[in-house]
C-alpha cells in the first residue's frame, strides 16, 4: 500500500484481504485542477498543490486552466507546489460557488498578487483581465463579480479589472496595461488619467 501511495498521481490506496485466496485493491486518483507552465506541459497539478504527470493522470474531459509565472522550477512529480496554492484557491472557488466566471489562467509572477484572464458565462467573447491580491480568495471572487455586473449595467467597454488596492476598484482599456500584469500602476497615475477622461 505505502509503495503505491508513494506514486504521484494516486491519492490514496486501500488494500484489503478476502479469504481465502483475493486481494481486494482500491485506488483513488488525484483529480488534475490545472496546467502548470503551458498548455502543453507534461505537468499538471491537483487541487492540495501536488505536482502530477500529465501522461499518468486521470483523463479529464475540457481544458484546465494554466498557470504560470513561476519564480523557480517546478517541483518535482509528487511534491507539493506552494506558490501555487492561492492561484488553486481562486480556480477551486470558480468551480463550486461562482459558477459565471471560468476561470482560463493565472500570472503567479509576483509575490504579493496574481493576474488572471476569466471568461464570464462561458462567453469568449466576453472575457476580463483581473489583477487581484494573492490573499483572501473568497472575498476577492465577490468583488471581481460585483464588478464584472457592474461593467455589464454601466455598459462600458472595459476589460481589465485592477482589484490590488484595498476597497478600490480600478477599471482600465485594454491597451493601458500595456501586456504587463507583473508591473504595479500607481495609483495616482490611474486617478489622473481618470480625472483626464471626465
Amino acid at each position: 500500500r505505502k509503495r503505491m501511495e508513494q506514486v504521484p498521481e494516486i491519492e490514496q490506496a486501500r488494500i484489503r484481504r478476502i479469504l481465502p485466496d483475493t486481494l481486494e485493491i482500491q485506488i483513488v486518483e488525484r483529480t488534475p485542477a490545472a496546467v502548470l507552465g503551458t498548455t502543453q506541459s507534461p505537468f499538471l497539478a491537483d487541487q492540495s498543490g501536488v505536482v502530477l504527470r500529465r501522461n499518468r493522470c486521470l483523463k479529464i474531459s475540457g481544458i484546465l486552466p494554466l498557470i504560470y509565472g513561476f519564480r523557480g522550477p517546478i517541483p518535482s512529480p509528487g511534491y507539493e507546489f506552494e506558490q501555487i496554492k492561492s492561484a488553486l484557491e481562486y480556480i477551486r472557488l470558480s468551480k463550486i460557488a461562482y459558477g459565471e466566471i471560468r476561470i482560463t489562467m493565472i500570472n503567479v509572477s509576483a509575490p504579493d498578487y496574481l493576474a488572471m484572464r476569466v471568461f464570464f458565462k462561458e462567453d469568449p467573447a466576453d472575457y476580463y483581465d483581473i489583477w487581484l491580491p494573492a490573499k483572501d480568495p473568497e472575498s476577492v471572487m465577490d468583488r471581481i463579480l460585483t464588478s464584472i455586473y457592474e461593467i455589464k449595467k454601466l455598459g462600458v467597454e472595459r476589460r481589465n479589472i485592477d482589484l490590488r488596492f484595498k476597497n478600490q476598484t480600478i477599471l482600465r482599456q485594454p491597451s493601458q496595461q500595456k501586456n504587463q500584469p507583473n508591473q504595479p500602476v500607481s495609483q495616482t497615475k490611474t486617478r489622473q488619467k481618470q480625472r483626464g477622461r471626465r
